[in-house]
This record gives C-alpha cells, structure tokens and sequence, in this order.
C-alpha cells in the first residue's frame, strides 16, 4: 500500500531534497492533486545520485528540463499525471514518454517509446547519429527514430520498413526517419509519435 500524501507533507518531503523553493511549491501541488505518495515520485536531482557516473552525467548532460517525474518501481504513472501537472500555472512545459515492448520482425523485443515531437525537443537533448531536431518533423503515423545500435544490428537504413508486434497482437509497418544514440541514455529501442504508437500499444500512461 502507498501512503496518501497531502500538500504540506509534500512540501516536507521534497525539502529534504536539493531542490529550490519554488520547484519544491509546483511539485507539492502535483503530488497533492494526483493524490500519491512522494515515493511514488522520482526526481533527477535526488534519483541521479544513485546511479553510475556515466549514467549519471549522460542522464544530466541531456536534460533541458528542470525535473523529471518517474515512479520509483518504475510502474506506469498514474493515469492524468500529465494533465494535472499541464495545468499547474508553475510549471511551463511538460513532454510524456509511454512506453511498451515490441517484437520487431517477428523476433527479439524491444522497447518502444511514445514521445511528442512538438514538445520533446525541448525537454530533451537527443543525441542524434542520423538527424536532426528537425527530424521530429518526420514523426507521424509510420516515421520513426531507431537507437542507432539495434538499427545497425538489423541492417535499417533511413527509409527502410520494418513491422513492429506489440504483446496484446497488434502489428504495423513502420519507417526509419532517424536513429540516436541510446549508450548511457534512460531511451531505447524505437521512438515514436502518438500517432504511430497507438497503432500497436493499448498503454496511454
């Protein structure tokens, strides 16, 4: 079970934390009206401190945003995350990632990843090997980004089509229109508007 936790105690919490005053307010306000737990909130500048160096300073070294928030099982949020934190009037800009997994071909899985091209650019400093951030441009109901590894591993080229099958059965065609590098980075496998990922996956948080 996970203890409900209201604004003040938030506040407690979070200023146990690094974090200034004012990010300390919106976050407090978001746990609040999501009614969780503070555990259920990971934030970079605490999270970050747990991991390996290099994983650590690729993580922070990407980040254009101030905070980022992930369930500490690193479950699924809980649903209407996004929205209540979009409308807190502190908090300018938030971008979601969902995730599922993915045979691509017909075998080996791999993760795929929704991400909002208008938004996510600017809350991310994606390592691009083909692209560009006017690559997200290109991301729409079949254009997708590959992490640069696994497209070299199977032989895709920009442009080339591949099929993508989710566990519950639902199966596309997609196309190549970028890759990255997904080295020391939280991103793998396949990123992908929400056009091209609700295609194959019933996740929406």
């Amino acid at each position: 079970a996970v203890d409900l936790i209201d604004e003040a105690g938030a506040r407690v919490k979070l200023r146990q934390s690094s974090l200034p005053e004012e990010m300390i307010d919106v976050l407090a306000r978001t746990a609040a009206a999501l009614m969780i737990g503070l555990g259920l909130v990971v934030f970079v500048s605490v999270f970050a401190q747990g991991l390996k160096d290099g994983f650590r300073a690729a993580v922070v070294g990407s980040l254009k945003s101030n905070v980022v928030m992930q369930s500490s099982t690193f479950l699924p949020m809980p649903a209407g995350a996004a929205q209540v934190a979009k409308a807190d009037p502190g908090i300018a800009l938030v971008s979601s990632i969902v995730s599922d997994d993915a045979r691509l071909n017909g075998s080996g899985t791999h993760t795929i990843e929704q991400i909002d091209p208008g938004t996510f650019g600017k809350v991310w400093k994606l390592k691009w090997k083909q692209g560009s951030d006017a690559t997200y441009r290109a991301l729409d109901a079949r254009g997708v980004l590959v992490a640069d590894d696994l497209a070299k591993s199977h032989k895709l080229h920009i442009g080339s089509s591949f099929s993508l099958e989710t566990p519950s059965g639902k199966q596309a065609t997609y196309v190549m229109r970028g890759t990255y590098d997904a080295n020391n980075s939280p991103l793998s496998g396949f990123l992908m508007a929400p056009a091209a990922f609700q295609k194959i996956s019933t996740n929406r948080h």
